[in-house]
């Protein structure tokens, strides 16, 4: 859970990059999408866990879920930060 905590924080934190512009996107003929690179967000991350921490983390930090059930069980999770 602390890392997932970390890893969110330093996500947030992170300066903003500009967005990427749908449009823009659009009017790029498929002869040049093999030229495209698309760059993830400063300080992204891919966290993975034997424990359903992100269901843990929800209903730690949402009011409304503190009477959800988790499901101890799931497994292999992997989250992008």
């Amino acid at each position: 859970m602390a890392r997932l905590e970390w890893l969110w924080h330093r996500a947030f934190n992170a300066p903003d990059r500009a967005s990427l512009e749908l449009l823009a996107l659009a009017r790029i003929p498929p002869e040049h999408w093999d030229r495209l690179v698309f760059l993830l967000p400063a300080r992204a991350a891919l966290i993975a866990s034997d424990y359903p921490i992100h269901r843990i983390w929800e209903v730690n930090t949402n009011p409304t879920a503190w009477h959800d059930w988790i499901d101890r069980d799931q497994r292999g999770i992997r989250i992008f930060v």
